[in-house]
């Protein structure tokens, strides 16, 4: 009967969507998620009952026995017990009660759903479906009643929690929750209510058709919210109608011949578990979906290849500026973005840049990030998303969150969570092509960070070794490696130049105030140097005290400059007593246009050291050409 066929084809439509959510929601859920779970639950449970129905419908309309398929209908009650657990974990996600609830939610439908499936007790047998006639047993009505008052209480419970919740969870969740309660509307009168009194002619399978304004509301909340991204989504609805339409071909040849073979409508089960091992098992399966997604993409995310391929490289850097020197490149080649940051925790406990050499006037290195970005990291512990703070935080609240660091054109800040601590976080500004970050790109980035972290704190260990440790600047072994490499790397082709910075009269500072005090003043004199450091500048202390610096693609006259400005910053620190603390500066440097050594560059600038201090000492000094 055509008409049987119209009204079962569309429910096992809804059920193949409903699944697709399911899995959508299991597979793309980094943070391992409660709520992503439920949802999923609900979704599965909500594909049984278009399932059952489905077929029933297409099996009557074919002449066939649908007795057993029909009384998976009872499995669509599920759908209460995972939506007490949405509301659950809408309020809280980390609270234990879903979990002691499994019990009195799940067992009562358990036991409903085996004695549909084996007994008489609650499904006697098929109804008839034209006209549609009840042939329920004795315990239908009362798990109906039961459903009923379960549906009218989850209702009221949604509704209440609805106007609970805060952030971007009110907009994203608005929108599954209003399908929830529809979907609880609908299929609680049709599914429950109707049939108490005899069901009006109305079959309680068509309760599932109410999920579809769940499915649609949830499907548009997750591709305009960034679940997962739209073109994603078609690609993979692509494959999986090419798949089905090939699978159906198989699964009905197969099905028609074991029929003819053994005489029973039963052998419906052989064909299908077949056919799902095949779809889940053939190379077939992925071979397709790489090619519908090149088709369907056409390359759109092929950088997000490129950005997991250079990923990879950032364990095997040791040295901590070149990491994250590479890790910026990374992220700003492969995203297209114009602005991007590193911060990470200095011993006080603030988060200080690190990153972005292109941006060395706009951003000074000793940039600080404003604690309340700070404590929403470490109290959300997941990726910040300005549109999305901007749409749902009041605006004083939005204002004060990014007064700060609104400054660097911040579009997404992403923690670096070390043992549950956060290390650190990274800044994104806007995409040059002037898109949104998609959920792809979100999930790309979580994942990217884990990684991204842990080759940080790998870096950090190794530079610890060749560490001083009253000053935490480079030892003078580490310092000569590493300028070796420096002076040949292709972005430091230009001009280089190096400081040696000496403390004067340090013996006799130490004699008249102590060896306390002298440690004291070479602490603060490196932490001048620090801060008048540009990233990327490689800062030792070169001997007991002494100091280098080197500055890449600085002319002579550029490091005259910084010397007496570093030399008069240093005169201006107090130490408790009368006697002015100075250094004397040598400058070394090589032109763009010579062949350089790092020996030669450390023997010039320790040959201008030594003018300085014949010369008075406090004062800069250069060799002349």
């Amino acid at each position: 009967m055509p008409y049987l066929d119209i009204i079962g084809w569309p429910l096992i439509l809804i059920a193949f969507a409903e699944i697709y959510l399911g899995v959508i929601l299991l597979k793309k859920n980094p943070r391992n998620s409660s709520l992503n779970k439920s949802v999923a639950i609900l979704s599965f449970a909500a594909a049984s009952l278009c399932l059952s129905g489905g077929i029933s419908y297409v099996l009557a309309g074919m002449g066939l026995d649908y007795s057993f398929v029909y009384r998976g209908n009872w499995l669509g009650y599920f759908c209460i017990p995972a939506a007490f657990h949405i509301s659950f974990y809408l309020k809280d996600e980390k609270t234990p009660a879903p979990r002691t609830a499994v019990l009195t939610h799940y067992f009562p439908w358990v036991i409903i759903a085996v004695l549909a499936f084996f007994t008489d007790l609650v499904e006697k047998g098929p109804p008839s479906l034209t006209p549609h006639v009840l042939n329920t047993g004795p315990l239908a009505n009362p798990a109906r009643i039961l459903a009923s008052a379960l549906i009218v209480w989850l209702i009221f419970r949604l509704m209440k929690i609805r106007t609970q919740l805060i952030g971007i969870k009110t907009v994203q969740i608005n929108y599954v929750i209003t399908g929830i309660v529809l979907f609880g509307i609908g299929s609680g009168l049709v599914s429950g209510i109707l049939p108490l009194f005899g069901s009006f002619g109305v079959d309680p399978a068509l309760g599932g058709y109410f999920s579809l304004p769940w499915i649609v509301l949830t499907f548009y909340a997750i591709t305009r919210y960034r679940l997962f991204d739209f073109r994603m989504f078609m690609s993979n609805l692509f494959l999986i109608l090419i798949l089905t339409s090939v699978m159906s071909g198989f699964f009905l040849g197969l099905w028609e011949l074991l029929e003819r073979l053994t005489g029973t409508s039963q052998s419906i089960v052989v064909p299908l578990l077949i056919a799902g091992i095949a779809l889940i098992s053939l190379p077939i399966f992925k071979i397709f979906q790489n090619k519908i997604q090149r088709i369907v993409m056409k390359g759109k995310y092929d950088y997000q290849m490129d950005l997991i391929e250079a990923s990879r490289s950032f364990i095997t850097i040791k040295n901590l500026d070149n990491l994250l020197r590479s890790i910026i490149s990374a992220l700003k080649t492969n995203l297209g973005v114009k602005h991007a940051y590193i911060f990470l925790r200095t011993e006080f406990g603030s988060y200080k840049v690190h990153g972005n050499p292109d941006d060395g006037e706009k951003l000074p290195f000793n940039y600080w990030a404003a604690d309340n970005v700070i404590d929403w990291l470490k109290l959300n512990g997941e990726i910040l998303i300005k549109e999305e703070q901007e749409m749902t935080l009041p605006s004083d609240n939005f204002k004060r969150l990014y007064k700060n660091i609104g400054k660097i054109d911040a579009e997404l800040i992403m923690p670096l969570i070390y043992n549950n601590d956060l290390q650190g976080f990274i800044t994104l500004g806007y995409k040059s092509s002037k898109e949104s970050y998609s959920k792809s790109d979100i999930y790309l980035l979580n994942k990217l960070t884990v990684d991204t972290v842990l080759a940080i704190e790998d870096s950090l260990i190794y530079e610890k070794t060749f560490t001083d440790s009253l000053t935490g600047l480079f030892i003078q072994q580490y310092f000569n490696k590493r300028l070796k490499e420096e002076i040949k790397l292709p972005e430091n082709q230009g001009p280089i130049s190096l400081l040696m910075i000496d403390v004067d009269y340090f013996e006799g500072i130490r004699e008249k105030h102590g060896y306390a005090m002298g440690d004291e003043v070479l602490k603060e004199i490196s932490e001048v140097i620090k801060n008048k450091a540009r990233f990327g500048n490689l800062i030792a202390r070169y001997s007991e005290k002494q100091f280098a610096l080197l500055l890449p693609n600085t002319s002579r006259p550029e490091a005259l400059a910084a010397a007496n400005d570093l030399r008069m910053k240093i005169r201006e620190l107090t130490f408790g007593h009368d006697d002015k603390t100075t250094v004397s500066i040598g400058i070394g440097c090589f032109g763009d246009t010579e062949d350089l050594d790092y020996e030669d560059l450390i023997k010039q600038a320790e040959n201008a050291l030594y003018i300085a201090k014949l010369k008075g000492k406090d004062r800069v000094e250069y060799l002349h050409s």
